[in-house]
């Protein structure tokens, strides 16, 4: 399921065992642990999966590393930062600095401020705390990396994420 962290978490962590027994059946030989990387989707895929294996390891597959790229970490932020942009790339802030009509400028206050309405909806809000990937102290280094500029994912999500993680 898309941006279920449990269903990402047991996903990576059964993909990890069944290559971990691939590997060992064809006698080739693995490092002692496993280091984690993904990117948009994948990066929040695996910041769940090392909740998950952190919380529960797998027998001789310790996390040593995540390497996480793009990941919307932080719900909230992602949703409320990043659907305008998304949505109608067209009103992006370049775009709306170059060529700022009234009416533009109109309507993506407006569609920021419902928006910012939808998110704050109490289920809502639940809904995508509970799906974010924060809000735990990882025990392996963590690695996040964005790009300012990212179309789809805000950059202020990993901001936010990685605030969240320090604070721990």
């Amino acid at each position: 399921h898309y941006l279920d962290a449990e269903s990402e978490a047991a996903s990576v962590a059964d993909s990890i065992v069944a290559a971990h027994r691939v590997m060992a059946d064809e006698g080739v030989p693995l490092s002692p642990g496993v280091f984690l990387a993904g990117y948009s989707l994948g990066g929040h895929a695996i910041l769940a999966a090392q909740r998950r294996m952190e919380a529960a390891p797998l027998p001789g597959l310790p996390v040593v590393a995540t390497g996480a790229m793009s990941g919307p970490y932080v719900l909230s932020v992602t949703f409320a930062d990043g659907l305008v942009a998304q949505l109608f790339p067209s009103l992006g802030d370049d775009v709306l600095r170059a060529a700022a009509s009234p009416a533009r400028l109109l309507l993506a206050d407006r569609l920021a401020l419902a928006l910012d309405r939808f998110v704050g909806i109490d289920a809502i809000r639940d809904a995508l705390d509970h799906e974010s990937v924060i809000g735990w102290r990882p025990v392996a280094p963590l690695m996040l990396c964005a790009g300012a500029r990212d179309p789809v994912v805000p950059y202020a999500n990993t901001t936010a994420a990685a605030a969240d993680f320090r604070a721990r």
